[in-house]
């Protein structure tokens, strides 16, 4: 039976010049995203979890009025945290686009103040597991 299309990762370089790697085998990848728009109170947030197959496992999306960029993508790996905590997943790598707020979730530093409740989390609920952030 093969796999439905819609549930599959593509491996492939898509239109955007980028492109999804899976995990290594027995490894799970969570990927992080936020969309912010500044006009608008519509801003969303989506996690979703695919095994070394690139098979979706899970997956959410949620809106939010946060209104700055960091929050939302903290929002997200957060999320995807939880995901991992809920699902009992282990050697989990977090995958966001946003590098800054990666750098803030694995840094020993204080961050800014807006942001500390949750970075707190993302870093706690990660010591609990072994979560990479990439």
């Amino acid at each position: 039976m093969s796999a439905d299309p819609y549930l599959t990762r593509k491996r492939e370089v898509d239109d955007g010049g980028s492109s999804w790697s899976p995990p290594p085998c027995g490894s799970w990848k969570l990927n992080c995203d936020a969309a912010v728009d500044l006009k608008q109170s519509g801003n969303l947030y989506s996690s979703s979890s695919s095994d070394h197959n690139g098979q979706l496992v899970d997956g959410m999306a949620r809106q939010t009025c946060l209104r700055s960029v960091a929050q939302c993508e903290l929002l997200a790996i957060r999320h995807a945290c939880l995901m991992a905590d809920a699902l009992n997943l282990n050697t989990v790598e977090i995958e966001s686009d946003c590098k800054s707020v990666i750098q803030l979730c694995v840094s020993e530093g204080v961050p800014p103040w807006e942001l500390l409740a949750l970075i707190c989390d993302v870093r706690s609920l990660a010591s609990r597991r072994s979560l990479v952030f990439r």
